[in-house]
Formats: C-alpha cells, structure tokens, sequence
C-alpha cells in the first residue's frame, strides 16, 4: 500500500521529441509528422517554449492525414471526383442489399441471415483501405495459413473488388490509393509511424518516393527512453477519478495551468464522459472532452433518434420517455406528451417491446378499454403515430425531409436560430442533403436500410468539433493521445482490453483477424507514446467494463506498481456526506460546497437569496437555520393529494409512514409515487386474487342462500365466470398489458381459492358469515384534526345459532394479503409500548367508532392460505378485550401525528431499520441530505 502523494508536472524540453525538433529546428524543409493533427498541434505550440529554439513554423507540425494529402494531391485524377463518407455508406449498404439478394459474404454474413445495420458503418470506414487489406492478409495467410479460413480472405476480397467497380462505374476516386508523389525538397520525421494507419500498406512506396526518417520512444525490446515508468492501481474506477482529480486540483493548486494537463480514456463514450464530469464538478475542475461529437448526439439527432426507437418498439414505455426527455427542442404540447406518458405508466404499457405489431394492438385496446378523460391521451398518440409512421416509413430521402419538417413544425418548439442547436439542426438537413446527392450520384442504388436508418447510420459517423473551452482540461480517447506534448498526462483504465478501441484506428486488419504478437508489439508503442513528456498511468481492478488486469507492458518494462489505498484518497464532499447519512453521524456542512448545493442541503429554492423561500434543514444537520420563512404545514395540506379539507385523510399505511419518518410521509403525498415503483403485476395480481375471492364467495352465498360444501374439480365452470368477470375489472383498471401475466396466474390462484374454501367451511361452522368485501370505513378525530380512514378487504358477522343476544352482531375483520402477512413483533406492543403494523388496529378502531364490537381481526396469506389471528380466539390475543394495549398505542400514534402535521416538522429524518430497510424513498432522503448533483 502507499500513501496518496502529490504528482509533479513534467517538462517538454526534457522529451527526446522536442530534442528531434531541436536538431532540425533550422532545416526548414523538414516536416514533424505525427499520428494525428492533435499531437501535432501539440507540440507546435510546445516547440514556442522550447529552449534553444528561436522561431518555428507551425506549418511544419502535420497530422499522417494531412500528410497523406500533402504527398498525393499532385497525382489526383481530374476526371474523377473524391469519395466522401456519404458515398462509402451508400456503397456500403448496397453491397449488403445485394448480398441478402445474391449471396457472396460466407463468413461476415452467416447465409441465410440479415446483416445488422451496424455492419455497414464498419465496411463503410474500412472501404478506403480495403485493397491494403486483402495485401496484409495475404502476407497473414502465407505466415500464419493455418489460424484463417478462406472465407474470412475471400470476404475482404469480394468487398474490395466490390468497392474497386463502384468508384470505377461513378467515377470516384479514393485519396489512400493515389500514388505517392515526389515530395520535393522536404525531408519528413514520423513519430510513431506504427500508430498511423496504413502506414505499414505504403511504408516501401514512401522510401523510394521521398525523405523519411522514423523515430519511436520504445525501441523494440527496450525501456521507453530509460524512463522509470509509473502505474498505480486502484480497488474501483470511482477511486481512480477521485484520485486524479484530488492531483488534478492540487496541480492547479501549485501554478499548473488546466491546459497543461491531459487526461486520455479508452473511448470518449457517454458514460465514461458522465462518470468524469460527476467528480470533476466536485473539485470544480473544468473539462474538455477533445474527442468531438457525433451529429447524432446533437439535440435533434438525439429526438431523433428515440422517435426511430419508439416507432420500431410500437411506442413501449422507455421510448417515450426517452423522445419526451429534455432537449434544446421543447414540446409545443408539454402537457399532451406528459399526458400521454402518465396514462402509458398507469397502465402499464410494457417497458420494452420487439414487436410493433402487437404494440399497436395493445395501445389500441388499452385506449378503448382504460379511462381516458377527455380522451386527450388518445389524440396525441395518435396524431404521435401518424408522424413517426411518415418518418420512419419514409421510401426516398426528400419523403424523409418533408416528414422532418412536419414533425419538427408540428410537435417541436424550435430554438433562437443563432444558438448551437439551431446550428447542428441546419447541419442535420445539410448531412440529409448530401445523401440524396450521393445516392442520386451513384444511380439510386437499393439500399439495406431505410433512408431515416441510413441518415442514422450517416449521423453517427459524422463527427463535429464543439467549441473548446479556453483553459481546461483536455480529455482524450487513447487514439488521439499518442504523443501529446503535455506536461503531465494521466492514462486511465490502462488494462489488458483497454486498448481494443484504439488499436482499431491504427490496424488495418480487423481484430478478430489479427496477429497476436503484433498486437502486442502495437499496444506497447501506444502506452509507451503517451509518456511523451510525463505520463502517471492508473489502473482499476473494478471498472465500468467488470473486473480487468493491468496491461502485460507495465510488467515486461518493469513499472513501478502501486497500490493506492482508499483511505489515502482525500474524500470528496459528497462522500463526506454519504457516509454521514449512513451512519446518521453528521458534522457540519462543508464551507467548499458549491453555493447552490449547500442551499439546497439548508432547505433554500434560491441560492442567490437566502432570507426567503427557505425550508427546514434537515433534522440530522446540527446546524442552526438562519432566519426566514418556515414552511406553512398548511400549504402542504391544501394539496389535493393530502385530501385534507376539513380533516387530514389519514391511512394505516400513511400512520405507519408518519411515526416512522416523517420527511418519508411527506414524500408518499406525492400521486402514485409508491405504486410507480412496485411490480404492477404483482399489485395486480393481488387486486385479482381479492376480486377472485369476493367473486367465488358471493356467488356460492347468492344462488345458494347458504354456504355450501364447495368441491372444486366439479365446478371449474364456476370458477372460470367469477375468474373472467374479475380479470376484467383488474384489466380496466391496470390496462390489458398485464392479460397475459393475469391469465398465467390463474393456475395458481385456482389452488389457492380451493384451500380458502376448505377455511371457510370450517369459518362458517363456527357461526361466520361470509360478510362484505372491499368495506370502506372512518373514525373522525377532530380534536387531532384527523379523521381515519381506510378499506377493509372483508367484514364478516358473527351469527351462531345459539346466539340470543340482542343488537348488532360481532364482526370479525379480514385482511388478505399475497404473500407475507406481518409478524407478531409487529401487530403487537413493543418493550416501549409502541406499534408498527397498524392495519387491523385501525379497521378495528374506526369500527368501534360506529359502536360495532369486533371479535377478531386477522391476516390471512393467500400464498401459504392460513390466517394469522392478531385477536380473538387463538390468536396472538385471545379476545377483543385483550388487545386494549394496542388500542391504547394507536391512540398514542394519532396523537403524535397530529403533533408533527400541525408543527410542519415533517420534513425531519429518522433513520432506523425499521423505517429505511425497504423504504422506496432512499434516494430523494439522501438528496434531501445533501443534493447529490448540482
């Protein structure tokens, strides 16, 4: 283990690079080629620092790209036109329609099968070095033949000559393939020459065409420049970025300037991107994320994208939330689409879907089954349906453009026309534009996807630079951080298949099918590039990809590997206060809490002005409150959803809520919140098995007269009318999405209904009647400002036949529950008197309130079809007198609710076991806490 230490920058000056460009400072027809414009650009700007050097042209610090263009641009063709990234996905994709017509693909398309989409963008950027291809697996067949098949070659082959014809029959040209020119006077230095494409392709062309030297950092079999070579190695990501960052945050502390630091990462993907602006923003470091963007990560492409998903899943429910997220383009009905989005969650429109088919059907029944008012849900679907039906269904590409703008004129409001989104969106249609163009050029070819598909394929591949920040820190994909002339450069996730992303820019044989030894020999060039200057390398035994090993390079260099121990890592605020909120130990808030999260952990709507509008802090910060304005419990209870007018409606559930926490009360006003977060099949289920019971029970009681003995086997007709009248009530009120789950459980609940029956004729030899179901009661408490309430699932009277006492009857109270019903501890005082189930303590009590006496209260397990009996004979108290003390703890529990309501301290936290093991609530408490995210 070792202690966390402070890392220091390293210097340009000391890199055997900047002491190549110091030797040729003076030639000024010697050209510094590097792998790619960004480390060009790099050490450009590094070489004006260097000491020695007087002047240097910028102009002679070039990417391979350029320098491919800059050695063949006398040699182009004039009769043809370049080949753009349009063209080759358009090639792409009719190759693809062609093989599915006239197969000739035996091993990247499994005969028989469709290929995914996916494998067009692949050849698409594998087209201009497709010939180079077929040279190096030629070489790889004659060193290696027996690792390949000939399928794989014969593939690639099929492929080039496929692509060779087409940019013969539209004449087009390929910049790769244009021979090399003389290159005049200049002498070109490749830094690195094995991580630029193609180099190896054309490597003998260039020696005999012009000037040029290579020079790598590692040579092979040897240190990288006789540096010592640093790793250290973390438990988790998490700890890795904490730790970086706190160096981060030191540097700048120290004089380093954010722009002299890099961070490189495997791929630049959205989650790796979250991850690193979460803890950033914690140390208030500013990033800039130099990958650039794909165009369909623009705002409308992002639209775009989800109203493809939606129409392809038939609009399940993560669609729609995803297409009515957020964006730089605002809903023209906001409240139409959020309309639409509570009725698909409250009747349960499944979350996923592959048939679109059976989608629309569903969505079609729930509308003319489910309660709709104002039918307004039913409108925006469909006029929703009808637009994404034009866009996806679109056959040609100006059918695509006019379905666009019908979408985008009908359902969005468009932003400023000078903001970014505003830009990409003219961008968008520029991209559209050029497809048309290109599939016009090359004689409308068929296509293997539709043209919205083929616009996606053409967004995604289509990166755009977004305006860099003037002094941050830069963060790179490793395929772009291979000699980077920063001072200091942390290389994260430096693992044995990190390097899987970038080794594909820089191999032109697709992984699958390279050599293993040559692998090797490239990821060694590429983690020895980016210790250009100082390199600090991190590894995480646990990353966002699983559990992974460090790089075999570190060991075959002889790194210097250290464990980082997490308790060395300085802790971040949010840390801080997870572990106070879980150990319910807090201390006070941070004084480098950005402002507007610590008014938000103070209970304050506006950072900006602390002196109104502010709410209790929460109960576990011992921290005093400045003065303002309390929350008026009042306001709360005028919500419709507390029902409080003139007395709060209170339940058992929400009793037990209001005793245990508070600010967990609070949280359960909110509509649905607690149903949105349970299995709707499950609940449903219930209901079903509760309307079941009722539905067999009646029955038998109304044709009879009298209870009878009930066999099962003979009245499975019986039992099937009672299970359908049931299924339909369930159906209409939880949609018909949940049919097949309903109808799956009928087996099992048909079992269950036997053994119920089987209690009943026992219950009704003991003078019970079969009662009412589904019973609503109330207890006014005006004193308290409280008036109780709940639905008990069944009532029965007690009616022996020897009973000669005058007046109502006793009543037993049944409650039904699915699976667990609650334990003794539970239903009955503690050591201190208290309750924490309240359920038949309450029905109970609000019966009582009506003068009824109640004989017995129990639960009774539908799944392990007995009853646990809370009072009465055999129960846990043998009879109605007996369970006084739990009268006397509700008593006790009502009062103190209405304590809390009427003081508005409900917005205190009591953590317990009780209250926080299964509590739904757990997130929005923490970030009650202490907002989470700012």
């Amino acid at each position: 283990m070792t202690e966390f230490d402070t890392i220091s920058p390293g210097e340009p000056q000391a890199s055997a690079i900047a002491g190549k460009i110091k030797d040729h400072e003076s030639q000024r027809s010697t050209i510094f080629v590097f792998p790619s414009q960004v480390s060009a650009d790099s050490w450009a700007e590094a070489a004006l620092g260097l000491q020695g050097i007087k002047a240097v042209e910028s102009e002679r610090f070039i990417g391979w790209d350029s320098f491919l263009d800059r050695i063949t641009r006398n040699n182009v063709p004039e009769d043809r036109k370049k080949v753009d990234s349009r063209c080759r996905l358009i090639w792409a994709l009719a190759a693809l329609e062609e093989n599915s017509r006239r197969a000739f693909l035996r091993c990247l398309v499994k005969p028989g099968s469709t290929a995914p989409k996916s494998l067009a963008s692949s050849l698409s950027k594998l087209a201009p070095t497709l010939s180079d291809i077929v040279l190096e697996l030629k070489e790889t067949r004659r060193e290696r033949y027996a690792i390949y098949q000939d399928n794989e070659f014969s593939d690639y082959a099929a492929l080039a000559s496929s692509y060779a014809r087409f940019l013969d029959n539209h004449g087009l040209y390929e910049p790769s393939q244009i021979p090399v020119d003389s290159g005049g006077n200049n002498h070109f230095i490749l830094f690195e020459p094995s991580l630029m494409p193609a180099y190896r392709g054309i490597a003998e062309r260039l020696g005999r065409s012009i000037s040029i030297e290579t020079f790598s950092l590692l040579a092979p079999g040897e240190k990288s420049a006789g540096k010592e070579i640093r790793l250290q190695k973390f438990a988790s990501f998490r700890e890795e970025l904490q730790s970086v960052f706190a160096s981060c945050s030191s540097l700048i502390d120290e004089g380093t300037q954010p722009a002299d630091i890099a961070i490189s990462i495997p791929a630049s993907t959205p989650d790796t991107q979250a991850h690193l602006w979460q803890i950033a923003q914690q140390y208030g470091l500013p990033l800039d994320f130099r990958s650039g963007e794909a165009l369909s990560a623009s705002p409308f492409g992002r639209l775009l994208n989800a109203l493809s998903n939606a129409a392809s899943e038939g609009f399940s429910l993560r669609t729609l939330r995803k297409l009515f997220d957020r964006n730089a383009f605002g809903w023209k009905e906001e409240g139409s689409a959020l309309n639409l989005l509570r009725f698909a969650t409250r009747y349960n429109i499944p979350e996923f879907s592959a048939d679109r088919h059976y989608m629309t059907g569903l969505w079609s029944r729930t509308i003319s089954l489910c309660r709709d008012p104002e039918n307004r849900a039913s409108a925006f679907y469909a006029k929703l349906y009808k637009a994404g039906l034009a866009v996806t269904g679109a056959v040609s590409f100006d059918a695509l453009r006019r379905a666009l703008h019908d979408f985008k004129d009908s359902f969005l409001e468009e932003p400023g026309k000078t903001t970014p989104a505003a830009r990409k969106l003219e961008r968008l249609f520029e991209e559209l534009d050029g497809l048309e163009s290109s599939h016009s050029l090359t004689g409308h070819p068929p296509l293997a996807a539709s043209p919205l598909d083929t616009l996606l394929l053409s967004l995604d591949a289509t990166r755009y630079r977004p305006t860099g920040k003037p002094n941050a820190i830069s963060v790179y994909p490793y395929h772009l951080a291979a000699l980077l002339a920063s001072p200091i450069h942390f290389v994260l996730d430096a693992s044995q298949a990190s390097l899987d992303a970038a080794l594909g820019h820089f191999s032109l044989i697709p992984k699958e099918m390279r050599s293993q030894q040559g692998e090797k020999d490239a990821g060694a060039t590429l983690l020895s590039s980016f210790d250009a200057v100082k390199a600090v390398y991190c590894h995480a035994e646990q990353s966002l990809s699983g559990y992974t090993v460090p790089h075999p390079y570190f060991s075959r260099v002889g790194a210097l590997q250290t464990m980082v121990d997490a308790g060395s890592i300085p802790e971040l605020p949010d840390g801080a206060e997870s572990r106070a909120w879980r150990d319910s130990a807090p201390s006070a808030l941070p004084a480098t809490l950005p402002p507007g999260r610590r008014a938000a952990a103070l209970g304050y709507f506006d950072a900006e002005d602390e002196s109104e509008n502010c709410l209790p802090p929460p109960a576990l910060y011992p921290i005093e409150r400045p003065s303002g304005q309390s929350l008026d419990p009042k306001l709360l209870l005028s919500l419709p959803a507390c029902d409080a007018n003139p007395l709060y409606k209170i339940s058992p559930g929400k009793l037990k809520y209001l005793v245990e926490c508070p600010f967990k009360w609070l949280l359960s006003c909110i509509p649905d919140i607690e149903t949105a977060t349970s299995a709707a099949a499950t609940l449903a289920e219930g209901s079903l098995t509760h309307s079941f019971i009722r539905e067999v029970l009646q029955e038998e009681e109304r044709k009879e007269g009298s209870f009878l003995p009930f066999r099962i086997e003979e009245s499975d007709h019986k039992l099937e009318a009672a299970f359908r009248h049931s299924l339909s009530q369930v159906l209409k009120e939880n949609g018909p999405a949940l049919e097949p789950a309903m109808e799956a459980a009928y087996p099992k609940v048909r079992d269950r209904i036997g053994r119920i029956l089987d209690f009943e004729m026992r219950f009704r030899e003991e003078g019970w009647g079969i009662g009412d179901f589904e019973v609503p009661l109330s207890r006014k408490y005006e004193d308290l400002g409280l008036a109780l309430h709940g639905r008990a699932d069944r009532i029965s009277e007690h009616k022996p036949k020897d009973r000669q006492l005058p007046g109502a009857p006793p009543l037993a109270v049944i409650d039904y529950k699915k699976n667990t019903t609650p334990l003794k501890k539970e239903f009955l005082i503690d050591a201190g008197g208290k309750l924490r189930d309240f359920q038949i303590a309450c029905y109970a009590a609000m019966l009582e309130g009506e003068g009824f006496e109640v004989e017995m209260g129990f639960y009774w397990s539908i799944e392990t079809s007995k009853p646990v009996i809370v009072f009465g004979p055999g129960g846990a108290r043998p009879s109605g007198d007996a369970f006084e003390p739990e009268r006397k703890a509700l008593a006790e529990a009502l009062a103190l609710c209405s304590i809390i309501i009427k003081e508005g301290s409900f917005m205190s936290i009591k953590p317990s076991s009780e209250a926080c093991a299964s509590c739904i609530m757990r997130p929005a408490c923490r970030a009650h806490f202490s907002s989470e995210r700012p």
